[in-house]
Formats: structure tokens, C-alpha cells, sequence
């Protein structure tokens, strides 16, 4: 997928879900104040900034459902999610350079060969 990975506790991800779910509660209520009044506008401090906030919100969370249910259906066949695959991989790949050891150089500059 190309995204980064990390791990997120299940309490993490119910605030998350709070959080999210409140504030959309809050902007219903706006709209429906809103629309009892009939009024086709109205005058908020919403501009491109939170345009662009909301939009990365939106693809943050489409990407966590799509990770979330390849994850779940892996879990579901008894396989090993592709993340901890990913993630295990990486560790390998870490203590294998670690314990290469790469031959001692000496300090500073090279000296010219005569």
C-alpha cells in the first residue's frame, strides 16, 4: 500500500471513533439549526484549511477500514496479517545489519598513496 504502519491500541482507536462521532454530532446539530430556519447558507469560520484537515481526515480514516479489513479477513483464514508480515520483515532486516559487522576504518582522511 505504501503507507507507513504503527500499531494503535483498541483504547486508542474508541477515542478516535469518539472524538469523530461527537464532532459530527456537533455539525448535524448546526445543519439542522440550520434548515429548520431555511436557510440555504450561512456564515461559519470554515475555509480551505479545514477543507483540507476534513479531507485528510476522510482518507485517513478510508485507509485504516481498507487495512483494517484485509487485516480481519487474514485473521479470519488464519493467516498473518500483511502489516505484522511488513513489520516482522523489517526487524529481521535490522538485526541482520546489526549483526553484520562491516570491516573497521580508520579515522579521518585517507592517505595518498606514494
Amino acid at each position: 500500500m505504501g503507507h507507513k504502519l504503527a500499531w494503535v491500541s483498541d483504547s486508542q482507536i474508541k477515542a478516535i471513533a469518539d472524538s469523530l462521532k461527537e464532532t459530527s454530532e456537533k455539525m448535524s446539530a448546526i445543519f439542522a439549526g440550520i434548515s429548520q430556519r431555511n436557510r440555504p447558507e450561512t456564515l461559519l469560520p470554515w475555509n480551505d484549511r479545514q477543507w483540507i484537515a476534513l479531507d485528510i481526515i476522510t482518507t485517513a480514516v478510508t485507509l485504516c477500514e481498507a487495512q483494517s479489513k484485509q487485516d480481519f479477513n487474514a485473521i479470519d483464514q488464519n493467516r498473518i496479517p500483511h502489516g505484522e508480515k511488513t513489520i516482522a520483515k523489517r526487524a529481521e532486516r535490522q538485526v541482520k545489519t546489526i549483526d553484520a559487522k562491516s570491516p573497521r576504518r580508520s579515522p579521518g582522511r585517507p592517505r595518498k598513496k606514494a
